[in-house]
Order: C-alpha cells, then sequence, then structure tokens
C-alpha cells in the first residue's frame, strides 16, 4: 500500500521537502531583516553624529568667521586711521615746503639776484707754505657776499668770503677762465 504522504522510492513526501526548504529560507530571511535593522540603525546614528559634527563645525566656522571679520575690520580701521593721519601730515610737510620755497623763490626774485657760476682762480695756501696752488674754482656771482668752505686733502678748511668779481682784490674780470 503506497500511501500519497510517501512517495515511491524513499523520498520524503513534498510537504517535508517544503518544510525543510523554509527552515533555511526562514533563517536567512530573519538573519537578513536584522542585519537590515542593524544597518539601518547603524545608518541613522551615523547620520546624526554626522549632522552633529557638521552643525558644530559650522558654528565654529561661523565663530571664527566673525572673530576674524571683526579683527579685520579693526586692523582695517587702523591701517585706515593711519594712512589718513600719514597722509595729512605728509600733505601739510608738503604744503609747507611749497610755501617756503614759493616764498624764496619770491624774496629771490624780488631781490633780483643774479646767479651766474664763473671759474675763477683761486690762491690756496699750503701748509707750512710750501705750495701755493692755483685751482679753477666755480663760483656763482651774486650781489651779496657768501661765505664759502675750501677743503683740500693737504689745505685745512678755511673759510673765505667771495664777493662779487667785479668786487674782488686783484683778480680782474679778463683773468675768469
Amino acid at each position: 500500500m503506497y500511501s500519497r504522504l510517501r512517495s515511491p522510492r524513499g523520498q520524503l513526501p513534498d510537504n517535508y521537502l517544503a518544510a525543510i526548504w523554509r527552515l533555511p529560507g526562514g533563517y536567512l530571511a530573519a538573519t537578513w531583516q536584522l542585519f537590515g535593522g542593524y544597518l539601518a540603525a547603524i545608518w541613522r546614528l551615523f547620520g546624526s553624529y554626522l549632522a552633529a559634527i557638521w552643525q558644530l563645525f559650522g558654528s565654529y566656522l561661523a565663530a571664527i568667521w566673525r572673530l576674524s571679520g571683526s579683527y579685520l575690520a579693526a586692523v582695517w580701521q587702523l591701517f585706515g586711521g593711519c594712512l589718513a593721519a600719514i597722509w595729512q601730515l605728509s600733505g601739510g610737510c608738503l604744503a609747507a615746503i611749497w610755501r617756503l620755497s614759493g616764498s624764496y623763490l619770491v624774496r629771490f626774485h624780488i631781490s633780483s639776484i643774479s646767479y651766474e657760476f664763473y671759474f675763477v682762480r683761486v690762491l690756496f695756501r699750503a701748509v707750512l707754505f710750501r705750495a701755493v696752488l692755483f685751482r679753477a674754482i666755480l663760483f656763482r656771482a651774486s650781489s651779496i657776499p657768501y661765505p664759502v668752505l675750501f677743503h683740500s686733502g693737504s689745505t685745512p678748511c678755511e673759510f673765505y668770503t667771495v664777493a662779487p668779481p667785479k668786487e674782488l682784490p686783484g683778480i680782474q674780470l679778463s683773468e675768469i677762465l
């Protein structure tokens, strides 16, 4: 007698095979769901940590940016103030120099000082009267006498008052080189 539940040739019935097949499939499904749940939990946790780190980093960056921005603004204002002060000071000095040189130019022009340059032979006395040197020196001729300092390697420094060429004693205008 053969039963329907029993297969010929010693094989198990279909419901036993299905039960055996369902058992590892159920274990695989449970393992897959558990693994997926853990992965989802880890993913959510990692995402929340990343979001917290991102917010913290963003707030630190914002604070650093505000701080450095205020420092930059302070440095910029200080630098601008110093530049403005230097600009005003140099402008005032330039204006004073301009006015001073302008007043001198006006005085020179008004007093009609003529500046002509001449080469004049000048007598240099050497130390202990060893030598007498004549040198051609460039002088300016003016209507006002002015002091001139002569200095040579072997002669001491001496001051001479140079008068206009027509008033120099002993030198004729024809002797001017």
